[in-house]
């Protein structure tokens, strides 16, 4: 009775025949400077594009405003870093770190509650907030060509863990398109 294994030399020098040339990526982060200095080029053009907000320059004087910014930049940092790491075999992080820029949004979420009560009565504020559609939309148009461009950066690797990859890439682009809106909205 014959072994049904294939023949392993055989085989290795098939694979071996079929081999095409890699392209060796550059570290995690010598792409992740890359993808920071793109993303930021595009979220400025789209904010160029879209028109600062005509307060920018109050705005910008003032704590709450400059918190959230700063939590927001945060955000990205932290979650790109993290999906970049995430996207080399080897190379994954503890659950720890996974948690960084979680704990960037919380902090994010902690400064919006602090400025909507800052400003009177939370409920009240947010009673006479309308929901601004054209707000989201800024977002996902100033997230789209910085999340396109970590999505092909990211796919370029081999993400062994591709769901928590894609779900670091999405918070990234999306707090990139959460920052440009703050200068517009």
């Amino acid at each position: 009775m014959k072994s049904e294994r294939p023949d392993l030399p055989l085989t290795i020098a098939r694979l071996v025949r079929s081999a095409t040339p890699v392209t060796p990526l550059a570290r995690p982060s010598v792409r992740l400077a890359r993808w920071a200095v793109t993303s930021t080029a595009l979220a400025l053009v789209s904010v160029a594009i879209l028109g600062v907000r005509s307060d920018v320059a109050a705005q910008m004087m003032n704590g709450w405003f400059v918190a959230r910014a700063t939590a927001t930049l945060a955000i990205v940092v932290a979650a790109a870093i993290v999906a970049f790491f995430l996207s080399v075999p080897g190379a994954e992080r503890s659950r720890l770190v996974r948690a960084l820029p979680l704990a960037a949004g919380l902090v994010w979420a902690v400064l919006l509650v602090g400025t909507i009560a800052a400003n009177g009565s939370p409920l009240e504020v947010l009673l006479q907030v309308t929901p601004h559609p054209s707000c989201v939309l800024l977002i996902v148009a100033t997230a789209l060509l910085p999340g396109a461009t970590l999505v092909r950066m990211l796919r370029d690797a081999a993400p062994l863990q591709a769901a928590w990859t894609a779900g670091f890439a999405g918070l990234a682009s999306l707090a990139v398109g959460a920052l440009g809106a703050q200068f517009v909205c």
